[in-house]
């Protein structure tokens, strides 16, 4: 599913400068606040960013 939102020209202006690429911060945000909510879990989370998902923890080494 596509959304569309409207922001005001000079408040996307300003939001470019914390992201380049606005559709992806705006889809972080709403799957992160979607996750925080109990709204989706971590996998759906994890499968809305595209990100890997695994049975353990990831190292940090």
């Amino acid at each position: 599913m596509d959304l569309a939102i409207s922001v005001p020209d000079e408040l996307v202006e300003q939001m470019k400068n914390r992201w380049d690429d606005l559709s992806r911060g705006a889809l972080e945000s709403l799957a992160l606040e979607a996750y925080r909510a109990g709204v989706i879990s971590e996998a759906q989370l994890q499968g809305m960013l595209g990100l890997p998902s695994c049975c353990r923890p990831c190292s940090t080494r």
